[in-house]
């Protein structure tokens, strides 16, 4: 379940990924937001986490990742870093990484159910939606 994404930059937010086979085979109904990844599968669950990110907080792409009910935060868009930290944190305490970092910063492409990094703008103000990864 390989993804695709615009830029090596995007890899880091997931914006403009796609995972093309595992889309094809959820349309297909082949897959459902229901199903899990074999374990340590950090490709399978980016993938699930892309197509099913609409459904989100209901899907949970392993049993054992009981760190947030949310996935993503909206409501973060337009507001400083440190208050999106701060509301990321009140909602999901058992998250290990909340990170700020300034947009376009090189960042690991590997994707961590227990980590949201929020991506701000020279005025410390959040232009990209934080989520889990």
């Amino acid at each position: 379940m390989a993804q695709t994404c615009e830029d090596p930059i995007a890899l880091s937010t997931l914006t403009g990924c796609d995972c093309l086979l595992a889309n094809e085979m959820f349309q297909s109904g082949m897959i459902s937001c229901q199903d899990v990844c074999p374990d340590n599968c950090d490709v399978c669950e980016t993938c699930f986490g892309l197509i099913c990110s609409e459904t989100a907080p209901s899907f949970s792409p392993t049993p054992s990742n009981e760190l947030c009910d949310k996935w993503t935060w909206h409501e973060c868009l337009s507001e400083t870093g440190k208050e999106c930290k701060r509301l990321i944190r009140d909602e999901c305490p058992d998250l290990k990484i909340i990170e700020i970092v300034p947009e376009n910063s090189l960042v690991t492409s590997d994707y961590r159910l227990d980590r949201v990094r929020i991506f701000v703008n020279d005025a410390g103000i959040v232009v990209d939606i934080p989520r889990v990864g």
